[in-house]
């Protein structure tokens, strides 16, 4: 399942979010496509995958995790684009 996860770090300077940006590199692959935003690969539910980001976050983060359908209309880089197709030519 390729999930989309969105992010405002309100808890501090984002220098300080090191281990939360390593955990992103657990899942089974990711990317990240904007700049508070990732496409992950997972087996896990969108609450797994919220669980364990927040586990890095302060408690003034925002997250949310949402199941990514195929591509209606975005405007990202091509690099984020062909790692999409992998996953869902």
């Amino acid at each position: 399942m390729v999930y989309l996860v969105s992010y405002d770090l309100k808890g501090g300077n984002p220098e300080d979010y090191g281990e939360l940006y390593d955990l992103f590199a657990t899942f089974s692959d990711c990317k990240k496509c904007l700049e508070s935003s990732w496409l992950v690969v997972t087996d896990m539910s969108c609450e797994q995958v919220r669980d364990r980001l927040r586990t890095k976050m302060n408690p003034a983060d925002l997250i949310v995790v949402v199941p990514y359908g195929p591509m209606r209309s975005s405007w990202i880089p091509t690099d984020v684009v062909d790692w999409i197709h992998k996953y869902m030519p």
